[in-house]
């Protein structure tokens, strides 16, 4: 895959082009913005583009270099995820090891540190010296969802390239022609995709209006029998823990929808404008600040499970608090 190929990101990747055309190339790269947009995908196109054969300020796809960045087994280009929840310190002491050693086959040591905002602070402390010195021939990438949680001595010492969330219609025309996706289905599947094309394609339409489905049951009546009603949802949905974050998507979505209808005629941003009906009699039925309240629940809610917060009674809260929020308790 080449720059041109990256969709709705054309000025992030002509940014990175320009740069190796004109022999400017920095040292490291903070490329940020949410997730599923293209971050890490464009970071290992730079990485082919750096390393590419045919020296196209491009990758070719098709030089034994850009095949083997393409398959994850250049030994020039380094790729650090998580393990478990945390970047430790542990990977950065290896990184800083391995970025030691001179280029093997390559012309450029590429490292990518994707969730950069999940480093441990002892990790981040320690990669700053990487940062501030780094060795020869050796080009930095990070990828963050959310700048605002780096240390600033990390953002300063990067170039920072946006990546925005892409347009309904981007996405409805990549899951038409390249996943053959009816129209209809198409614009409701980019819309639930909140901009992010990488959710788009990973989506099971009849799943996803399952999970919608049962988020929508909190805000309509299944939590007005009280408080044995709430420990019994708050039970289902803490035995679905490997789709915890899609139900709790689904409810800041609705509650979102919900207050865009409160004070707005302006449908544009709505996201589940197939419901809209749904939502419109539900926005008649609960105040501006139950809403929004309930918005926030769900949100701290996501907060604390990124955190590792016990998943079980982190949803047990959120229940109580949005059926306190609703009346009925």
């Amino acid at each position: 895959m080449s720059f041109k190929d990256i969709i709705g990101q054309n000025r992030a990747w002509t940014i990175l082009q320009n740069t190796l055309r004109n022999g400017s190339v920095g040292h490291a790269y903070l490329f940020f913005g949410p997730e599923g947009i293209g971050k890490r995908l464009t970071a290992i196109t730079f990485a082919k583009a750096l390393n590419c054969l045919n020296e196209k300020g491009d990758s070719c796809d098709e030089c034994n270099s850009c095949r083997k960045i393409e398959g994850g087994n250049h030994p020039d280009v380094i790729i650090i995820n998580p393990e478990g929840v945390y970047i430790k310190i542990e990977q950065i002491r290896r990184l800083q090891r391995m970025v030691n050693f001179k280029v093997y086959e390559g012309r450029r040591k590429v490292v990518i540190l994707d969730s950069i905002n999940e480093m441990t602070d002892e990790a981040s402390n320690s990669f700053l010296k990487t940062l501030e010195e780094p060795p020869d021939e050796t080009i930095l990438i990070l990828l963050s969802t959310n700048i605002h949680t780096l240390l600033p001595t990390i953002i300063s010492r990067c170039q920072g390239i946006r990546f925005n969330l892409l347009p309904v219609e981007s996405i409805m025309e990549v899951l038409i022609k390249k996943k053959g996706v009816g129209i209809e289905e198409a614009r409701l599947i980019a819309s639930l995709s909140n901009g992010r094309l990488g959710k788009a394609i990973s989506i099971d339409i009849e799943t996803t209006l399952k999970d919608r489905g049962d988020a929508f049951s909190i805000l309509s009546d299944p939590l007005a029998e009280g408080v044995c009603s709430i420990f019994s949802k708050a039970d289902i949905w803490a035995k679905d823990g490997d789709n915890i974050h899609d139900l709790l998507d689904h409810l800041s979505n609705l509650c979102r929808d919900i207050a865009i209808l409160k004070s707005s005629r302006n449908h544009d941003f709505i996201v589940n404008l197939d419901m809209i009906d749904e939502l419109r009699l539900l926005s008649e039925r609960l105040s501006f600040s139950t809403v929004q309240n309930i918005f926030q629940t769900v949100q701290n809610t996501i907060i604390f499970l990124k955190k590792n917060a016990n998943l079980h009674l982190s949803i047990e809260v959120m229940m109580m608090r949005i059926g306190e929020e609703m009346g009925y308790l």
